[in-house]
């Protein structure tokens, strides 16, 4: 049973994409549970995080959800972001638990050492391209992040489908069913001088079903 992240239909998945309930450039978060921590962004679609995300340039936070959506031969599990800059560049870390949040650049990462950076380098590192979940927020201002690398063929290219091979420094070796795993979305920011710095989602724990 899983008890962090999200059970979405596919149409649900575009709904919370492109739905109504997105100012700017990205999600509203419309509630914090003090004492769970539970975020809900529009109606009925709760979010766990470890942390409440700091907001990126364009004052919103970007959410990861754990969407639940069938994708094959791999995991079992689909994450997807929203909320993000236009345009921005980011990809998704892979680590075996969560802890207090620890502030790098704009944001906040609060994924326990060791972290599986999960783009290029440790796709081509590894001789392993579902290790590559590049991507990039929808140019069209959605907040949708839009998967550049092939790796979320189900979803109509959006999100990562989480692989079935353990990544490095993790693997060899596979992601078990049962197992708990923690992902996180890093995504190029700006701020207020106009640098570039990181940026963090917010994390969510997956289970594999």
């Amino acid at each position: 049973m899983r008890i962090h992240g999200i059970l979405l239909g596919l149409g649900c998945l575009f709904a919370i994409s492109f739905g109504s309930h997105a100012t700017g450039q990205g999600a509203t978060v419309v509630s914090v549970t003090p004492v769970t921590g539970v975020v809900q962004i529009g109606p009925g679609v709760p979010v766990y995080p470890c942390n409440t995300p700091n907001e990126h340039y364009f004052g919103d936070s970007v959410f990861l959800l754990d969407s639940g959506i069938p994708i094959g031969l791999t995991s079992g599990v689909h994450v997807d972001a929203v909320g993000g800059p236009t345009g921005a560049f980011g990809f998704f870390l892979m680590s075996a638990n969560a802890t207090t949040p620890v502030a790098i650049g704009q944001g906040l990462l609060c994924l326990t050492l060791p972290v599986a950076r999960l783009n290029s380098t440790t796709a081509n590192y590894a001789g392993n391209p579902a290790f590559n979940s590049l991507g990039q927020f929808d140019l069209a201002g959605s907040g949708a992040f839009v998967n550049l690398s092939g790796t979320a063929p189900q979803t109509g290219g959006f999100g990562f489908d989480v692989p079935a091979e353990l990544p490095p420094p993790f693997g060899p070796g596979l992601v078990q069913t049962g197992e708990t795993w923690w992902l996180q979305l890093w995504y190029r920011d700006r701020d207020a001088n106009g640098n570039a710095v990181s940026n963090f989602s917010s994390a969510v724990e997956i289970e594999i079903p």
